[in-house]
């Protein structure tokens, strides 16, 4: 299995947005900090790289239901694919071997955190 935890939550595509409008260099380091930090993450799960195209699937559990859930996803999936690509967990993230996305949002207010899990086509 294919599958590793981000613990807490990871910021909002609009709070990556406000970071690129202060400075360009401000938002490349805010999504570096994030995208190394995944890294670490998928290194200490032991990710095994993929063979087959894959869906990821992620499990976002929030403190409460007040994030915007697009978002949520928009930042937290590019840092994370990213983050695969240089683990070389996964090659690219471009179709050819990402076929989609199944993602579910819910509440955990004593443990909010962020499931991945890649699973390959057959």
């Amino acid at each position: 299995m294919r599958r590793f935890v981000i613990p807490g939550k990871l910021p909002s595509e609009n709070e990556f947005i406000q970071a690129n409008r202060a400075d360009p260099r401000k938002g490349n380091a805010f999504k570096q900090t994030y995208q190394r930090m995944v890294w670490a993450y998928i290194k200490q799960a032991q990710v095994a790289p993929v063979t087959k195209r894959v869906i990821i699937r992620y499990d976002f559990y929030e403190p409460n239901k007040k994030r915007d859930c697009g978002n949520i996803f928009a930042f937290a999936s590019k840092v994370t694919e990213d983050a695969l690509q240089d683990a070389g967990v996964l090659p690219n993230d471009n179709q050819t071997w990402l076929g989609g996305y199944d993602v579910k949002f819910d509440v955990d207010r004593e443990n909010p955190r962020i499931e991945v899990e890649l699973k390959e086509e057959t």
